[in-house]
C-alpha cells in the first residue's frame, strides 16, 4: 500500500543534507521539468546540462524508499539521489516549480 503522504522532514531524514541541498538547487534552477505524485509514487524528469533523468521514488514506509533514477549514483550505489529527491520535493511545492521554469514546455503536473 505504501505511504499516502510525504513531508520535507521525512525526505531530509531519508536522503541526507547533501541530497536535499542539491535537490533544492535543481528546483530553484528550473531543472525539474515534471513532477507527479500518485501515492506512494513521486515520478518526473530532471534536466541537468545535456542529460535528462527520468527519476522517482516509491515510498513503502518512511525508511523503505525505492529510488528509480538513471544516474550513476542511483544505479551503482543504490542511494537516494538528488534527482529523485528534487522530484519528490517538487510535488510538495509545485508553485515554486512553475515560477522557476516559466516558459518550459513541460510544466509540473
Amino acid at each position: 500500500m505504501g505511504l499516502q503522504e510525504i513531508t520535507e522532514p521525512m525526505l531530509a531524514k531519508a536522503a541526507g543534507w547533501e541530497a536535499m541541498k542539491s535537490a533544492r538547487q535543481y528546483i530553484q534552477s528550473g531543472a525539474v521539468r515534471s513532477a507527479t505524485w500518485k501515492a506512494p509514487k513521486a515520478m518526473g524528469l530532471v534536466h541537468t546540462g545535456s542529460i535528462e533523468y527520468k527519476a522517482g521514488l516509491i515510498f513503502e514506509s518512511e525508511i523503505d524508499i525505492e529510488n528509480f533514477c538513471s544516474c550513476r549514483q542511483s544505479r551503482e550505489f543504490g542511494t537516494l539521489c538528488a534527482h529523485s529527491v528534487a522530484i519528490a520535493l517538487a510535488t510538495l511545492h509545485p508553485e515554486s516549480i512553475r515560477s522557476s521554469s516559466q516558459g518550459s514546455e513541460n510544466p509540473v503536473t
